[in-house]
């Protein structure tokens, strides 16, 4: 076992080297009154960092839970230490997201207070008392449940604003510390029952490897460290990758299907790897990436949809929309006036002028409506067509619903999804950048036009050139 003060010099180079906690930093300590977190708490105290103690109690044990907050509040009150407590209803929080476990329900709305108080109080930083022993068994959860890289890495010392200083010791050096330096604490008695999958590998399954390796924790920390490591260097070479084939649009990002095919023949011992890493962070798993593999090489068209994006499967690029930027602009209604020069979304530019003109000035490009003034009735908006929409395409005469006439000239799903109709007096007077609608086109010799010119600004190179 190494002395309270070996222990308390490897905590400051951890805290600083790993954690990257300056000596300015305040931090909200996390305490259950377990073992751990006390021994978190007696470590910085003695390293005099500015530290506030924040515990929860969830109501779960009875007495038990409360005469943990009770110890946990003594104690700061004795020590002069700044004390947040709360009471969080993990039953409540289950009943009304049906299927979570109690364990997941209560790290939800823990970690949910932690940052609540810590933004509320002013602290930089939020530490949990996870050490050697969690991070080993942490690993072996995720490796007996599968995983990829990201799930062997176990326990980080440092994600955004949590930190994990404890993570150089493990379970038995750490009641070892308490016991030496005299630090009360409490044992939680749920730690004992093995249907919790934790408690269970904990029970049974660590003391297994114990016989083989007796400083089995420490090994899997250092097997740990360096899978993070090369973690790093994989997650670079893959997004300096990604980078090079994708491009932002308007809603969310594309991707170019012909680059991720160059990609995935270089690594072609490893596409569902590629492609899972790839698109996980736009929330779809691992049977969907199967799936968009395989969709590579079938016909445009085809969607996945996640939790947060769209996906379509077009002729040159893979496009992700997000979700709520889509559903945000399904319903924008934009309204013009009859001094309205110039509109912009994030899909399209119009300029508009007024002014008389001879008929054979008209420019004959689709992406031009010359309307006739007289005809028109302000304000007159601007929306997405829907489904059930018509018009009466120029030179056609005829009544069509949109829908037909987008399928009939074979634009692109991406297309149709960004599509917009201007409106006079309830009709549709142009169906942007397509067609104007017969009733409103500019149609004499010489008098007053309404002009509109319009540039998209979400199409993709395919699109591009067939207005």
């Amino acid at each position: 076992m190494r002395r309270s003060l070996d222990i308390q010099q490897n905590f400051l180079q951890h805290l600083t080297s790993q954690c990257g906690v300056g000596k300015a930093d305040r931090i909200l300590l996390a305490v259950s009154g377990g073992a751990d977190s006390m021994v978190m708490t007696d470590l910085c105290m003695k390293e005099g960092m500015h530290i506030g103690l924040i515990h929860v109690n969830f109501m779960l044990r009875g007495e038990e839970s409360e005469a943990e907050e009770e110890m946990v509040k003594n104690y700061c009150l004795e020590k002069n230490i700044p004390f947040f407590s709360s009471r969080l209803d993990v039953k409540a929080y289950i009943k009304k997201n049906p299927g979570i476990s109690i364990q997941m329900a209560a790290r939800d709305l823990r970690y949910a207070w932690f940052e609540e108080i810590r933004i509320q109080e002013h602290y930089d930083l939020i530490a949990t008392a996870h050490h050697q022993s969690d991070l080993l068994e942490t690993f072996l959860i995720h490796f007996s449940k599968g995983t990829g890289i990201g799930g062997l890495h176990g326990i980080l010392p440092r994600k955004n604003h949590l930190i994990r200083p404890m993570l150089f010791l493990n379970k038995d050096e750490i009641y070892a510390y308490a016991q030496e330096e005299k630090i009360p604490f409490r044992e939680d008695s749920s730690n004992a029952k093995e249907y919790y999958l934790r408690n269970n590998i904990r029970l049974n399954l660590i003391p297994e490897f114990k016989k083989i390796n007796p400083e089995i924790e420490k090994t899997a920390a250092e097997n740990i460290r360096k899978i993070r490591e090369v973690e790093a260097i994989y997650r670079a070479y893959l997004e300096e990758a990604i980078q090079a084939i994708t491009q932002k649009d308007g809603r969310g990002e594309k991707i170019s299907i012909s680059g991720l095919q160059v990609l995935l023949k270089k690594h072609a011992n490893a596409s569902d790897t590629l492609i899972y890493e790839i698109f996980k962070k736009y929330g779809f798993n691992n049977a969907q990436s199967s799936e968009i593999l395989k969709s590579m090489q079938g016909k445009p068209g085809i969607e996945f949809f996640s939790k947060s994006f769209q996906l379509l499967r077009d002729r040159e690029y893979f496009l992700l929309e997000d979700l709520k930027k889509q559903e945000a602009h399904q319903e924008e209604i934009i309204s013009i006036d009859r001094h309205t020069e110039n509109v912009s979304t994030i899909d399209l530019a119009l300029r508009i002028s007024e002014k008389n003109i001879f008929l054979s000035e008209i420019h004959k490009s689709s992406d031009f409506a010359y309307l006739n003034a007289r005809e028109l009735t302000f304000p007159m908006y601007i929306r997405k067509w829907k489904s059930g929409d018509f018009f009466h395409p120029s030179g056609e005469g005829k009544r069509k619903k949109i829908s037909d006439y987008l399928i009939d000239k074979k634009i692109s799903r991406h297309e149709k999804n960004n599509t917009y109709v201007l409106i006079s007096n309830n009709q549709i007077a142009w169906l942007i950048g397509h067609r104007i609608d017969e009733r409103f086109r500019f149609k004499q010799e010489q008098g007053m036009a309404y002009i509109i010119q319009f540039a998209a600004l979400n199409t993709t190179n395919d699109d591009a050139g067939k207005r």
